[in-house]
């Protein structure tokens, strides 16, 4: 049975009814809290990009339908891979759905976003580099 994008699941049993079935509307959602969110404009595994995360999944859980139940980042990822899995498996662009766009566009953000923090952190380096050649320098001149 099937309600506005949500597939219910019936007679099989607790553990089926508390189970969550991904639709594409629920990667829809998803995929457009990301896109606002925007965890990405942070390094992997920072405190920044964690809380993002949990902003996302508060926000998507309080969503009455469809109901989410499951681990946002992790399903994100599945989206991904499943993605390129696709891409690679056809060898060619394929007309592709509302998510797959998504995600690809999010796929480059997150690219972009590492190739970013990536280009500060070697001018964050340079720069103390520098300042520490300054310095001895600067102590070799005064002795």
């Amino acid at each position: 049975m099937s309600v506005e994008g949500l597939e219910v699941l019936q007679g099989q049993g607790k553990h089926a009814q508390n189970a969550m079935v991904w639709t594409d509307y629920h990667d829809i959602l998803l995929c457009r809290e990301i896109m606002v969110k925007n965890p990405f404009q942070f390094k992997k595994s920072s405190t920044q990009r964690g809380h993002i995360w949990l902003e996302i999944a508060t926000n998507l859980a309080c969503i009455k339908e469809p109901k989410f139940k499951t681990d946002l980042e992790q399903r994100a990822s599945k989206l991904r891979k499943k993605l390129s899995s696709d891409k690679k498996a056809s060898g060619i662009d394929t007309d592709m759905s509302e998510v797959e766009d998504m995600i690809e566009e999010l796929i480059q953000i997150e690219d972009d976003s590492t190739e970013q923090q990536r280009l500060n952190d070697e001018e964050h380096k340079k720069k103390a580099d520098t300042d520490k050649e300054n310095a001895n320098n600067i102590r070799v001149q005064a002795m």
